[in-house]
């Protein structure tokens, strides 16, 4: 994606990992929300763990019953534990499930995804992923996509620029650009391109906050 960027406009594209940074951005103020995007790209979140699912959540109807006997079974649960999206969304769903991650069995990484699904496959925990980066980890881990498929866990994307009255040193111009090719044709279809493994990652456009999530 950055070097499609790049080579139609000329302009240096860096992507950094994830983290509450940019939530921070938008709680602080450090973006105009005029400039605020539509939803332009959206994948899912999934549920991982070991092969024989001792929590039985592969058989769950809902996510908020998977999450209620993780909590209820106290099964190992690797949480990301570092304000991230992902992270949020982990906490949004115990409360939506009305239980609550405390003890032993509920460990906070403070670590990024990859760094969580290493320690989810190493102790045979469960943990919340995004579907990109599993997908480009799982053939490394010991574990398998248990649950997925609820609206919940649905995960949409959108793009803004920072505000470049009070950050007047920014790329504004640079940043308008992005945020164009990203919601333009040719940003689009590189997003629906996108696969790993032959599965496309992202839903293009959005807007309406709506996914074709996969039921196995």
């Amino acid at each position: 994606m950055d070097a499609a960027f790049g080579c139609s406009l000329g302009i240096p594209f860096g992507a950094f990992g994830t983290s509450g940074i940019p939530c921070r951005l938008a709680a602080t103020g450090d973006y105009p929300p005029s400039l605020r995007s539509p939803w332009r790209a959206a994948n899912d979140f999934v549920l991982v763990g070991p092969s024989d699912d001792p929590a039985g959540i592969g058989s769950a109807a809902t996510v908020d019953e998977a999450f209620r006997r993780l909590a209820k079974g106290e099964y190992l649960f690797i949480s990301r534990g570092d304000d991230s999206g992902t992270h949020r969304k982990e906490r949004a769903l115990w409360k939506s499930a009305g239980a609550e991650p405390d003890g032993s069995w509920y460990r906070e990484a403070g670590q990024g995804m990859g760094k969580v699904l290493q320690m989810a496959g190493e102790l045979a925990g469960y943990t919340l992923t995004d579907r990109g980066t599993w997908l480009a980890m799982k053939g490394r881990l010991p574990l398998d996509l248990l649950y997925q498929g609820d609206p919940l866990l649905f995960n949409p994307y959108g793009i803004i620029a920072v505000n470049h009255e009070r950050h007047p040193h920014v790329n504004h111009d640079g940043a308008l650009a992005l945020i164009r090719w990203l919601t333009g044709k040719e940003g689009q279809a590189r997003i629906a391109a996108f696969t790993i493994d032959g599965e496309q990652l992202f839903k293009p456009d959005a807007r309406a906050a709506e996914i074709a999530l996969r039921k196995p």
